[in-house]
């Protein structure tokens, strides 16, 4: 794991500038077939945290640490870095670097490099170039993007999302203008215009402060931004991920399962935008379940990682596995999907009291606890119940159409579900 390097100076972007350099190095190192490195999602959660490092490699399921902290003043920069085994808290290697803001790539490589070769990686020709290819390698650009990615996080739970990802995208446009071949950069752009046909599909735009030239536009901007991540992919993995979304939202269905299976099969941890819920819609769900193994051993610290996991193994009817995943994932890193996905497993295992308890503990929304109190009337058969949650839902929330269809749906009511749908 490489842990957030710590800003040890107080200048406005030097906390950005020390994230970036941070996930300069922990790609580089991703890179390497003989490390698994952890993601930066569960990496990053251990910011500003003061918790030993045994604790945090128990954690993140990890062997070996790396720290360091970096400070700038003018153009001088230094930085220290560390490679700690965490068993026993033995530094196997560490070091200090003192350069100008400009050389700021060549130190980081320094480091991933020598990190490397303490790790007992044989290091060629072919390794260290794809080292070199899988950041920015733009010292500027890699500040930005921290800034973009900040209120990108925030735009998913915290904030509104439409603003919010307005605003991130504001960032995320200036690292394009700056390095217009970093592929991940389009990825997150397109989140924007995704979200921008979700609310539109559901009909509840307007009250998002969408505007129909808004909804205009963002069909080819999403399509734009995914065949430039197609274009600028790095690695044959990243490419069948990104391949595989461009295929889904463009329609092109021709062969899609070969797709499917090349994306699942691909090595590293990248779980793609929307590889999961592919997956489970064409009957791949096993085989993302077994992919999600491998991504939680990445990526623990992420609710959606536990999510998707989970989600898989209900789809493919093992209910019981299901409920485990979801159980543990809740108690390590809670999020509001988690839960749902939680409800869903109790309600599947039978374990209705267990399932009542967990709606009103887990969801605090009104319009989020009437979902589910539906979900678990209609399991239950209890009609009058049913009836009486989803018209106090469709009360609530008029301008909604699309939970009013899935709630219907669950109560089988199958006339009324058709008509929305058309």
């Amino acid at each position: 794991a490489v842990l957030p390097f710590v800003a040890m100076s107080s200048g406005p972007d030097d906390e950005y500038f020390a994230d970036g350099l941070t996930e300069e190095i922990l790609n580089s190192l991703a890179q390497l077939p003989e490390l698994l490195v952890t993601a930066r999602t569960s990496a990053f959660s251990f910011k500003g945290q003061d918790i030993p490092i045994q604790e945090i490699a128990t954690a993140l399921g990890v062997k070996h640490v790396v720290e360091g902290s970096v400070r700038r003043s003018g153009d001088r920069l230094r930085v220290t870095a560390q490679l700690i085994r965490a068993k026993d808290g033995f530094h196997l290697w560490s070091e200090n670097f003192d350069s100008s803001s400009s050389d700021t790539i060549a130190v980081q490589e320094s480091i991933a490099e020598q990190i490397a070769s303490a790790m007992d990686v044989v290091l060629d020709k072919r390794k260290r170039e794809a080292m070199k290819q899988a950041g920015l390698r733009d010292v500027e650009a890699f500040t930005i993007y921290q800034k973009g990615l900040e209120v990108y996080e925030q735009a998913h739970g915290e904030i509104e999302t439409i603003a919010g990802l307005r605003r991130a995208n504001a960032y995320f446009e200036e690292v394009i203008e700056r390095v217009p071949t970093f592929s991940q950069v389009y990825m997150d752009h397109s989140d924007l215009f995704i979200h921008v046909l979700s609310q539109a599909a559901s009909g509840l735009y307007n009250a998002a402060g969408i505007s129909d030239e808004d909804v205009a536009g963002a069909y080819p901007h999403a399509i734009a931004d995914y065949e430039a991540a197609v274009r600028y992919a790095k690695t044959p993995a990243t490419r069948s991920l990104t391949e595989l979304d461009l295929a889904f939202i463009n329609g092109n269905w021709i062969g899609l399962g070969g797709r499917i299976e090349r994306a699942l099969a691909a090595p590293g941890c990248d779980d793609g935008n929307w590889t999961p819920i592919i997956a489970n819609a064409f009957g791949y769900s096993k085989n993302h379940f077994d992919r999600s193994k491998k991504i939680l051993a990445c990526d623990p610290r992420r609710s959606l990682s536990w999510f998707n996991s989970a989600r898989s193994a209900l789809r493919m009817g093992d209910k019981v596995e299901a409920l485990r995943i979801a159980r543990e994932g809740s108690l390590i890193e809670p999020g509001a999907w988690l839960s749902s996905t939680l409800i869903r497993a109790l309600i599947a295992n039978g374990l209705d009291e267990e399932a009542r308890r967990a709606i009103a503990d887990h969801f605090q929304d009104d319009l989020l606890a009437l979902q589910f109190k539906a979900l678990l009337a209609a399991h239950e058969g209890d009609q009058a119940s049913f009836e009486s949650f989803l018209n106090e839902y469709k009360a609530a929330d008029p301008g909604d159409i699309f939970w009013p269809l899935i709630i219907s749906a669950w109560g089988g009511q199958r006339e009324a579900v058709n008509r929305m749908a058309a």
